[in-house]
């Protein structure tokens, strides 16, 4: 979702808070390597309890309520054109949504955007208790979607998500906006 549906301030806002400029190339990685970001979410921590163990974690020098709001503006809103190239995939398509996140952002976004209603099934890893890019969530989302996996394309923004969802033998696309989705159905999966 973040990265591909909707654009994030991660870097900006994530960097601000370690006081460190972290290249795009390597954000994924920080971000499923940091114990408190993978504990909250894989659903086993409350929002509460992310803000306490980051803090800790990266020996932070700022209120928990300072976390809290910046992990909040990490998420800046759909991409423009969203809408219309959901709308354009809708009919021929059963969209699914696979995404690593958390019961924060996943119901402020719930509660404020249409296009999660767009999607026909969420597979999101508080929930599932796994994060991308382990095998594991990629199977799961396989069995509930009731299909083989050659049947399935995938679109993400990290490269590592990418191969992980390749080796299961998914059709797994680089990408960074849904216009970039559009034009890889387009050249015909």
């Amino acid at each position: 979702m973040g990265g591909v549906l909707v654009e994030l301030e991660w870097l900006e806002r994530v960097g601000g808070l370690l006081g460190k400029e972290i290249p795009h190339d390597k954000i994924h990685h920080f971000w499923v390597t940091s114990e408190s970001v993978v504990n909250f979410e894989s659903g086993k921590i409350n929002f509460e309890d992310f803000c306490r163990d980051f803090k800790r974690e990266h020996s932070l020098d700022v209120t928990e309520q300072t976390i809290a709001n910046e992990f909040m503006q990490i998420i800046k809103g759909p991409f423009p054109g969203l809408m219309p190239v959901l709308e354009s995939l809708k009919p021929k398509y059963h969209l699914a949504l696979l995404s690593n996140t958390n019961p924060a952002h996943y119901n402020d976004m719930l509660s404020k955007y249409q296009f999660l209603q767009m999607l026909d099934t969420h597979f999101v890893s508080f929930k599932m208790g796994v994060m991308k890019p382990s095998p594991k969530i990629y199977e799961m989302v396989i069995e509930g979607l009731g299909i083989p996996a050659e049947q399935i394309a995938f679109f993400d923004d990290g490269k590592m998500n990418i191969e992980a969802a390749s080796a299961l033998g998914i059709h797994a696309y680089l990408t960074h906006s849904p216009q970039d989705i559009q034009k890889v159905v387009q050249a015909g999966f």
